[in-house]
């Protein structure tokens, strides 16, 4: 019991750290799969209509509960190399990189399903938080703008919202359910509205 109050306590980086460690730690992920279950729910769900060829609804579902599977089995296998090999520096990262790992996963299983690739996500906070494939030269640009707009104690919570709506499509919906925040949509559309002016400003076109 003590055990489990000490796991309860951890930080979202010690808690993966600690997982990564001892993949047969069963109290730690007891406590991962508490903090983090709906998070890889949702992140599967998001991407539910990359499955479209699936006329049946039942059987999509069953598809996405086995995507589910897939996921944790990619944090499991070798050795748990890709919790270790999570280089992000707070918390939101870990949510953002949960999120790649779910969408990677749909990909892969679209892609092909019997693929014997090595298809575990690489992460690296310095670069593009937002997308586990090389970014192109208008996200890099849009990149920097984000870069230089976020400022202040939230600068990194607040760059990750931005990346997560203009490079990955999130609605501000579907990120205040990602993450672990104490903002509203409405407070999202708003941080996301004061960048569109903020980019105007700087003369870059958007939609």
């Amino acid at each position: 019991m003590n055990s489990e109050n000490h796991l309860k306590k951890l930080s979202t980086l010690e808690l993966v750290k600690w997982c990564a460690r001892d993949k047969q730690n069963h109290h730690a992920w007891a406590e991962f799969i508490a903090r983090f279950d709906e998070t890889i729910r949702r992140g599967i769900f998001r991407f539910k209509n990359m499955l479209v060829n699936q006329k049946d609804s039942d059987f999509r579902y069953k598809i996405m509960e086995d995507l589910i599977q897939d996921v944790y089995h990619q944090l499991l296998k070798n050795d748990c190399k890709a919790l270790k090999g999570f280089r992000g520096k707070n918390e939101n990262s870990f949510y953002l990189y949960l999120t790649i790992i779910c969408k990677n996963t749909t990909l892969n299983y679209l892609k092909s399903k019997g693929s014997q690739e090595d298809h575990t996500p690489h992460y690296d906070s310095e670069k593009d938080e937002a997308s586990s494939n090389n970014p192109s030269g208008e996200q890099i640009d849009l990149i920097s703008y984000i870069n230089s707009f976020a400022s202040g104690k939230k600068k990194e919570r607040d760059r990750l919202i931005l990346k997560l709506h203009f490079i990955d499509d999130f609605s501000p919906e579907e990120i205040a359910d990602i993450l672990p925040s104490d903002l509203s949509p409405k407070r999202i559309a708003n941080l996301i509205g004061q960048f569109k002016n903020f980019l105007k400003n700087s003369e870059l076109i958007t939609k």
